[in-house]
């Protein structure tokens, strides 16, 4: 399989991270003792994404050199942690390293957190800073690039994907979903690419794809700028 990292927008954002924890050490912030832990525990959480992540592009380099996985894809609608085209088509992958019970209602994502002797110690939404729940965070800037895609007279049906890659999170009742696999884990993800789509894309539809999500990523890139 063929890996090309667009964009390490987790890596970028533990970096300010690290920065803001520096600088609260350093004198002039250290007062402000609540915000040292929060730095840290923002931290652990950028450190189990970026970790999540490199756990599902592990598991998928077990596809063969027809496939093309681009890291850090963004449009102007948001990033998709992967983005794979291949034979079996075009999969936008959004990946969560959660230690919780995830419940879905069509596009509103909930979740449940215990502890070692089950009891109930957290719960809510699941969403980004902006209200969008993880089946909006990936469907919509997919969406969006399936529109890029068609406007080229390219294929442009995009599947979408969830992945829960900690050990310890589990699905609870899941109704409506709106991306085509939620599961904790790769081997399901692995199962619906390589199986049920079967052939979609020749080598030359794969070729043109890929060469449009980089197009695509490094103009909205420019324009970020």
């Amino acid at each position: 399989m063929k890996v090309t990292s667009l964009s390490n927008h987790p890596e970028q954002q533990r970096t300010l991270v690290q920065q803001k924890h520096a600088a609260s050490r350093s004198g002039w912030n250290f007062w402000r003792r609540s915000y040292i832990p929060a730095v840290g525990q923002e931290e652990r959480r950028l450190d189990a994404g970026i970790a999540g992540e490199e756990n599902v592009a592990d598991a998928l380099t077990v596809l063969s050199d027809e496939w093309h996985l681009f890291r850090g894809y963004r449009n102007r609608r948001g990033e998709i942690d992967h983005v794979l085209v291949g034979p079996g088509g075009i999969w936008a992958i959004e990946v969560k390293n959660t230690r919780a019970t995830v419940y879905v209602d069509g596009d509103y994502w909930a979740f449940e957190r215990f502890d070692n002797y089950g009891n109930l110690v957290e719960e809510g939404e699941l969403a980004d800073r902006g209200g969008r729940s993880w089946s909006r965070q990936v469907n919509e800037p997919a969406r969006e690039l399936s529109k890029f895609l068609t406007k080229r007279n390219a294929y442009s049906t995009i599947s979408s994907a969830v992945v829960l890659t900690n050990r310890r999170a589990k699905l609870g009742q899941c109704d409506a979903l709106t991306v085509d696999v939620l599961s904790v884990g790769t081997d399901y993800l692995l199962n619906k690419i390589s199986g049920v789509h079967g052939q979609q894309l020749s080598r030359e539809q794969v070729q043109t794809v890929a060469a449009l999500v980089q197009r695509d990523h490094t103009f909205h890139s420019q324009r970020r700028r």
